[in-house]
């Protein structure tokens, strides 16, 4: 069924800070750091299932093994989001790289609804890890029809650059739940842990770990040599905040991730959780070689490169692809404080002599007139009997 839409209600994809924030923060938190590879000897003190741990630590070594795979890949398919509340609803063709802790990506809308939902036409990105430099197109942006924007390159970051949430194909195209990189700084805890096998082949396996007042939940696959299919985290006796969904296809003896599903609570409003699939329609293990920085991106000349970083030298620069190409290998850090001042750019020409003082002597001659009028309307006033 098509959702309907309400036009008048707009829906923000930015995180925004609520009374419960705090709260649901530290939830996701406690189930990142609980969730990579936990040994039995880490979980003490609750009820340990010996069966469920070799579940984890076998789901973790495969997943390992297609990092490995996919930690240099190239892709295409399409985005697809919908809010909580049902009132907003988009769909782009996307296009990414991923190398390590790189990523090159780009959102191109289809259908938007409402169409003010969406301030772009066309998002680019790039990421090295430490910064984002996202390219945004649109007709509105006079008069170059783009600029730049540079953000920290965390999750908030790359949410705000590209509404998507935690798509974040470095983080997502293989779960980063059970990969070895989330238990670094693990300090043991309490937990306990609950698992359920269905008795018939094909039947996917549940493990349930309990940390306090959280609820962490993974689904594997028997069809996919137990690769997670569903994670969940949620406080305790109340609905998910969040929760992610994995479907995979096997081809010439690999398996690929073929869709990816983000649900996250609706944190501002509490109508419910925002869905966004990421749907993997081509993916090539390979990557480009091309840069990850700025000189990937098709920078409009003149443009205005927005610095949003809280240690940024100069907020507002001018693009320039001399500047860029002359330090073409540099990190997007370094490119970014090569760039010029836009408003200390150092060929700009100083108005002649002759052209200074105009717009004072506009603005006095406005003023005369517009006195002029007044002292008229009043003088006239008084006479009219």
């Amino acid at each position: 069924m098509k959702p309907k839409f309400v036009r008048e209600r707009r829906t923000s994809f930015r995180w925004r800070k609520t009374s419960n924030i705090g709260r649901w923060v530290s939830a996701l938190s406690l189930g990142i750091v609980c969730c990579g590879i936990l040994k039995p000897e880490r979980c003490h003190g609750g009820d340990i299932d010996e069966e469920a741990m070799a579940l984890i630590l076998a789901a973790n070594k495969i997943h390992k093994s297609d990092w490995e795979r996919l930690k240099h890949v190239q892709a295409e398919g399409r985005l697809e989001f919908i809010s909580a509340d049902k009132t907003a609803f988009w769909v782009c063709r996307t296009s990414f790289e991923v190398s390590e802790g790189n990523l090159w990506m780009k959102i191109i809308n289809e259908t938007v609804e409402p169409p003010s939902s969406r301030d772009y036409q066309e998002v680019e990105l790039v990421a090295d890890g430490q910064t984002i430099a996202a390219t945004n197109r649109s007709e509105r942006i006079k008069p170059a029809g783009c600029e730049t924007q540079i953000c920290n390159d965390n999750v908030t970051g790359f949410q705000i650059r590209t509404g998507c949430h935690e798509i974040d194909p470095r983080k997502i195209i293989v779960p980063f739940f059970l990969r070895s990189d989330t238990v670094s700084g693990y300090t043991k805890r309490d937990v306990s842990v609950r698992f359920q096998q269905g008795n018939s082949g094909g039947t996917p396996r549940e493990v349930e770990i309990l940390d306090s007042d959280t609820v962490q939940r993974f689904v594997f696959s028997s069809d996919h040599s137990n690769r997670l299919t569903e994670y969940s985290l949620a406080v305790l006796n109340e609905d998910p905040t969040w929760v992610y969904r994995y479907t995979y296809d096997a081809k010439d003896d690999a398996v690929f991730p073929r869709s990816i599903t983000v649900e996250i609570e609706d944190f501002a409003k509490h109508k419910g959780r925002h869905s966004c699939t990421l749907q993997v329609e081509k993916i090539v293990p390979k990557a480009s070689g091309l840069p990850f920085n700025l000189s990937r991106l098709q920078i409009c000349a003149n443009s205005r490169v927005l610095d949003h970083r809280a240690n940024a030298a100069t907020a507002v620069r001018n693009s320039s692809p001399s500047v860029i190409d002359s330090v073409s290998a540099a990190p997007i850090d370094a490119q970014v404080v090569a760039l010029p001042d836009r408003y200390q750019i150092p060929d700009r020409q100083p108005l002649r002599h002759e052209q200074k003082g105009w717009p004072w002597q506009l603005i006095a001659f406005n003023a005369s007139v517009v006195i002029g009028v007044v002292a008229y309307l009043l003088t006239k006033r008084r006479r009219t009997p």
